[in-house]
């Protein structure tokens, strides 16, 4: 098991309870396994981003563990934003569910849903923030 960073981080780029009902009805749901990956560092991002709906997910960089991923996580969306490949791995600490989103969906909740972004970029900040103060 990868090691802690700083003991467990929930994941700060979360939506909030008013968003995630939008994703629950998600036509693209992915159900994965205790222990099973949604992605590997360095993998190709496939212009794609995720939101846990139901489980727990480890995000991985290194060897360390810097968050533990709670419904309404959202995961995999800077790979999606610049299409470079992942830059950490996620790994199911209990079965998942997951929303797909692609740059079409993506584009699609900025228009209709503008806080689903403001969100989005709080939690990036958010993440930016908690890494510049352990460095």
């Amino acid at each position: 098991m990868p090691g802690s960073f700083h003991g467990v981080i929930h994941a700060e780029a979360a939506l909030s309870k008013d968003l995630l009902p939008i994703f629950n009805k998600d036509p693209k749901k992915l159900s994965l396994a205790e222990e099973a990956l949604l992605f590997s560092v360095d993998e190709p991002s496939n212009g794609k981003m995720y939101i846990l709906l139901e489980g727990q997910a480890e995000i991985v960089i290194g060897k360390y563990m810097v968050e533990l991923a709670q419904p309404g996580a959202i995961i995999g969306e800077m790979g999606m934003i610049d299409q470079e490949p992942r830059s950490a791995t996620v790994r199911c600490v209990t079965p998942c569910v997951f929303a797909e989103v692609d740059e079409k969906r993506f584009l699609n909740l900025i228009q209709q849903t503008p806080v689903f972004a403001m969100e989005l970029l709080k939690g990036m900040a958010a993440r930016l923030r908690r890494i510049d103060r352990t460095i």
